[in-house]
Parts: structure tokens; C-alpha cells; sequence
């Protein structure tokens, strides 16, 4: 089955895209404060997008994420967190910080939230980081901070039932046990050469992938025994080689996912185009055909029967403020069905 465009209204360069955990509705938000919440399915099961709602912040939204009890919560330009009501079509007060606080506070991006995630098994948890290295741990319950931690740039973030893991500055990464705030339990430097462009952690918990700019994948297990260590590995993807010249052309890996069901992993590229990999045999089993503009974005969802991918231009990453006017290329948004021979492990 081929790629299907989602029909999305005039928008910025996209922020996030997240499907639910429960069920098959979207949510995508932009740099220009547009979130928009979309079925993506028929009830007989056929992929036909459809907007349900639309809501605009008055502040770029970077991140956004859904949480089991179906509450949705993003993160803005200003460094807060705070939830979407769609029923009254407005934002809360923020949960990590003083109601009073400005939603046009843009002066500094290093503030903006380029992570949210929720914490398996903890319902009411939500973890935010933001580019300066700042970690939070809040509590949508009670609407505040429980933890609050400093530590270099993070460049990239996924949780388990057990973990927080973040992928940082100078190829660090760092491992919190989430029963354990204070600390980080490991320190370990990736196997990468350049920046780390996104992580996520093994469907079993056990470890995590981590990608660069450079085009490689690295597999990394959390057990620090020496036997386990051993496993760790590395391979090159999304490059395209030149026959003529005898070059490769390589691309920034730009966000992963695992599919649990057959243990295979989904890579993303700047290249335009997703990759299958059965990763534990370090082989690539299917490569789709490239969309229109690099990859920035990729989900699955609560079954694993579709896809979604996002493409960004990045000229807005080298502008020197958010506000600024940038020519960049508009984004776009496909879903394609995942199912039969064209994708299972081989």
C-alpha cells in the first residue's frame, strides 16, 4: 500500500506528531501554535483522515504528547507545560510553574520543550526536557514539579516502565532509574561519532537504539555485565551511493521506532525515505519509497497496523529565533497501512 497524504490546513514546519495509546487518533502540532487532532481510521477499518479538532496557541508548541486517561499535554516556546481542554478550545494554566507565566515569553529558544513522553505504568507522570539541558519530572495530578534536574544538551529522550534515558552533547548519554530522581544511575558515552539525532528503547526494555547525523544506528544494552556489553553494535543506513563517482551520499537518521509484534525496527531518514530493519541480524528487509522532503517525524500506532511519517524542512533550525521569517518548504503528512508480506521480518 502506497504512502496517503493527511489533509492538514495551512501550517508551520511541524513540531511533533503522536498517536494515541488507546486508539487511532493523531496529533500533530507546529511551530506556529496549531495542534490539530485527527481520526485516521473508518469504523470498518479503512485509513480515511479526518480533522476533529483544531486549536491554535498563541506561542509555537514544540512537543506535544498523549497519556492513557486520554489527556493530551504540550509543551511551548516559553518552556511550560500545559493541557489542551478541546471541549472549551483553550489551553490550562501551566503544571510546572507560575499560572502568571507569559505564553509569549520567547526570549531565549533554548527554553522551547523538545521532549514530553509519559512514563509507562504511571499514569499521571509526564517527563519534559528542553535544548539547554533542563529535565522535569511532573505530576499532571497535582499540577507540579516532582524533580527538577540540570545536566547538559538534550538532543533526544524516550522512557520505560524503569527508565529515562536521554541522548545528549558529545554523544553522552544518560540513564535515570525513575524510582530514583536525584542522580543518573549511568553516564556512558554512544558508540556514534556525531550528534545523536533521536533513541528509542527496545520493545523489551532491555536496551535502546540511538541515531546520528551521520547515518549510522547504534544498538546499546542497559545491563552494564561485560557479556552484555559485548552485544553492542552499530550499522550504516540511509546512504546512497554513487556509482559513477565511487561516493556515498549520506543522510542524518532522523527518528526510529520499533514495531513489537515482529521485533523490527523503522528508521527514518533526511534521505526522504523509511527503512525496515531486522536489527538483530543487522539487515535491512524493506526500504519504502522516499516521500516528498526529509523525514523529521514517525509514529505508530496503538495496534501497529499504520504509520505515520512527517517531513520538515529544516531551514527554521538555522534561524536565530522562532519568530523569525524563514522561506522553508511547507510540511506535509503520510499514513500508510503496515500489514502482509511487504513488511513483516524475513
Amino acid at each position: 500500500m502506497s504512502y496517503i497524504p493527511l489533509p492538514t490546513p495551512q501550517i508551520d514546519q511541524i513540531a511533533s506528531i503522536t498517536f494515541s495509546p488507546l486508539d487511532d487518533q493523531l496529533l500533530l502540532s507546529s511551530f506556529d501554535g496549531s495542534v490539530l487532532l485527527y481520526r485516521c481510521q473508518t469504523p470498518s477499518g479503512q485509513i480515511v483522515p479526518k480533522l476533529m479538532s483544531k486549536f491554535h496557541a498563541d506561542a509555537a508548541v514544540t512537543s506535544s504528547v498523549f497519556l492513557p486517561s486520554r489527556s493530551t499535554f504540550v509543551g511551548l516556546l516559553d518552556g511550560t507545560v500545559r493541557q489542551i481542554d478541546f471541549e472549551n478550545m483553550k489551553l490550562t494554566s501551566p503544571i510546572d510553574g507560575d499560572p502568571k507565566t507569559s505564553i509569549n515569553d520567547t526570549s531565549s529558544i533554548s527554553q522551547a520543550l523538545n521532549h514530553l513522553a509519559a512514563v509507562p505504568g504511571q499514569d499521571s507522570l509526564v517527563v519534559a526536557s528542553n535544548y539547554a539541558g533542563n529535565l522535569k519530572y511532573l505530576d499532571v495530578r497535582t499540577q507540579r514539579p516532582v524533580f527538577q534536574h540540570k545536566t547538559s544538551k538534550i538532543f533526544a529522550l524516550d522512557t520505560t516502565a524503569r527508565y529515562v534515558t536521554l541522548g545528549q552533547a558529545s554523544q553522552q548519554v544518560q540513564i535515570y532509574d525513575v524510582r530514583k530522581w536525584n542522580l543518573p544511575c549511568q553516564t556512558r558515552t554512544s558508540g556514534l561519532k556525531y550528534q545523536i539525532t533521536a533513541l528509542r528503547n527496545f520493545p523489551s526494555g532491555e536496551g535502546y537504539v540511538l541515531s546520528s547525523l551521520d547515518g549510522r544506528v547504534s544498538v546499546e544494552y542497559y545491563d552494564e555485565l561485560p557479556e552484555v556489553q559485548q552485544l553492542k553494535f552499530a550499522f550504516k543506513c540511509h546512504r546512497h551511493k554513487d556509482k559513477l563517482k565511487g561516493t556515498d551520499s549520506v543522510y542524518p537518521v532522523t527518528t526510529l521506532r520499533f514495531h513489537s509484534q515482529t521485533n523490527t525496527l523503522f528508521t527514518g531518514g533526511a534521505d526522504g525515505h523509511v527503512c525496515l530493519w531486522d536489527w538483530q541480524r543487522r539487515k535491512r528487509t524493506k526500504q519504502f519509497v522516499a516521500v516528498d522532503g526529509a523525514i523529521s517525524h514517525m509514529d505508530i500506532n496503538h495496534d501497529e497496523s499504520m504509520l505515520v511519517v512527517g517531513t520538515t524542512d529544516d531551514l527554521y533550525l538555522r534561524a536565530r529565533d522562532y519568530n523569525d521569517d524563514v522561506d522553508s518548504k511547507r510540511s506535509t503528512v503520510y499514513l500508510r497501512r503496515l500489514e502482509g508480506k511487504e513488511w513483516t521480518k524475513r
